[in-house]
């Protein structure tokens, strides 16, 4: 029989142990709510503190990855391979079969790296966000098989000593040119002439092209000055081909080599480019 003492004993024991549970719970529940990555939510919950991003967000093809008429083609002749949705759809949750969000969200390019929420204004906020913005951050989806972006990027002019990322050219969150056009785009760099009287690469024994774009000549048959040009420069520069299917890009256009079809896209089939004839 269990004595009064030794009962006793074995009460506050286990009323220790529930304590002790307790706390853990808290504690794990408490980290969990530090550890929680606000970027993985569906991204309409952004929305209340970044109204304007998520707006564009909103129109850009990142967010109609997956509603897009293209890939929905594919992923039906495809049988709805779950593969597909770790670039077009990444907020598919596999283990409930749903869909959190369609499209890419906010996951895809920022990150919590500081779990420590803010408080003020009787609200809470998360932490700081990582943000993506090399080339290689978007090699993850841009970089496969069907999406080749990345890989002419790696071996375009663009990776070189002057490197020119993905978002020099593109606007974060709308996915659209940082510039009105395209030739204002390609002009700001390529249209300028340089400056060497009082360059402080002087001493470089280089000429500036080696580390610069050389300056266009625009009064060719292509590019009239004075006039509006025949062709831009991603008219030649980044001329983009599909699969015989049309589905995916088997040229995305940008290793900024003239292809053949820059040619065709303009002047026609080989058969129809003959001496002599008739311009377009």
């Amino acid at each position: 029989m269990i004595s009064s003492q030794r009962r006793n004993t074995l009460c506050l024991l286990t009323v220790a142990g529930l304590i002790s549970a307790a706390v853990l719970l808290l504690n794990s529940q408490s980290t969990f709510a530090q550890g929680d990555d606000y970027a993985r939510r569906p991204p309409i919950q952004c929305r209340r503190c970044h109204p304007d991003a998520y707006e564009t967000w909103t129109q850009s093809t990142h967010a109609l990855a997956y509603a897009d008429d293209t890939f929905q083609g594919v992923w039906e002749r495809e049988r709805q391979q779950p593969e597909c949705l770790e670039c077009h759809s990444p907020g598919y949750d596999a283990a409930a079969d749903r869909m959190v969000y369609e499209g890419i969200g906010c996951a895809a390019c920022h990150h919590t790296i500081d779990p420590t929420r803010r408080e003020f204004d009787n609200s809470s906020y998360h932490g700081k966000m990582s943000v993506i913005d090399t080339a290689e951050g978007c090699s993850g989806c841009h970089g496969e098989d069907h999406a080749r972006t990345y890989r002419e990027w790696k071996t375009s002019p663009h990776n070189g000593a002057r490197t020119v990322q993905c978002l020099d050219c593109h606007q974060a969150h709308s996915g659209e040119l940082t510039a009105a056009s395209a030739l204002d785009l390609c002009g700001a760099c390529h249209l300028k002439e340089p400056s060497t009287a009082s360059s402080p690469h002087m001493h470089i024994d280089s000429g500036c092209t080696d580390c610069h774009p050389a300056p266009v000549h625009i009064d060719n048959v292509h590019m009239r000055a004075g006039i509006d040009p025949v062709a831009t420069c991603v008219d030649c520069h980044m001329s983009t081909q599909r699969d015989q299917w049309g589905h995916f890009l088997t040229d995305a256009g940008h290793s900024l080599g003239v292809s053949l079809t820059a040619c065709t896209d303009c002047h026609g089939s080989l058969h129809e480019m003959q001496a002599g004839a008739a311009a377009p």
